[in-house]
């Protein structure tokens, strides 16, 4: 299996998880032991700073999202 230049292939181990591409097959990555790769791939680093109005042409999608994800949220009673 081809690995990638930026992993540390020292710390490359039977047994150890590692992130692998869809396309490629390659090894990108090795997941810490108590990491969930489920979890962590959803998982927001830092809060992203753009806001919707910096988006154009996608006001169809924008307010999918809102219903989607914002409202459920902020009103979970409906």
């Amino acid at each position: 299996m081809p690995i990638l230049s930026i992993v540390d292939k020292e710390r490359l181990y039977p047994g150890v998880s590692v992130l692998c591409g869809r396309r490629n097959k390659a090894i990108m990555g090795i997941l810490e032991s108590d990491s969930d790769p489920s979890v962590n791939s959803m998982k927001v680093d830092k809060a992203p700073l753009e806001k919707y109005s910096d988006i154009g042409g996608l006001e169809n999608e924008i307010q999918e999202i809102k219903e989607a994800v914002e409202l459920p949220l902020t009103h979970p009673e409906l």
